[in-house]
């Protein structure tokens, strides 16, 4: 396990992952020396505040689409937000991401590409 957003906020490992689609360099840095950065660079509160702000509002956003949208509905949402990434994650991945199950992402992505194809004919 290893630490999530809310390391942020107060000490302790949180059950949160992160997994790269390709390779990063990524920084860990313990609450008790983003403390220290707080009181030496004063601005990177403020960066940090921002961060988790728009942090949250991103999981708002998408627990409210998880809600009330259907699947497919939030599957063209995916395709519309992130265009470049469907091509370059598993399906599996993207099933996950719209909480939904493979097989149905599978048909929805059928169902979109017949909508495209009929769209740009028009």
């Amino acid at each position: 396990m290893g630490p999530g957003p809310a390391e942020f906020l107060s000490p302790g490992v949180r059950p949160l992952t992160c997994e790269a689609i390709e390779d990063v360099k990524a920084l860990l840095l313990p609450h008790n020396r983003l403390q220290q950065l707080y009181q030496t660079v004063p601005a990177m509160k403020r960066y940090f505040r921002i961060v988790t702000q728009n942090a949250f509002a991103n999981f708002q956003e998408r627990m409210f689409q998880n809600l009330s949208m259907n699947a497919q509905a939030r599957y063209v949402a995916f395709r519309d937000a992130y265009p470049f990434l469907e091509s370059r994650l598993p399906q599996k991945e993207v099933a996950a991401y719209l909480a939904c199950r493979q097989s149905f992402q599978v048909k929805s992505k059928s169902i979109c590409g017949l909508i495209s194809a009929l769209i740009s004919k028009v």
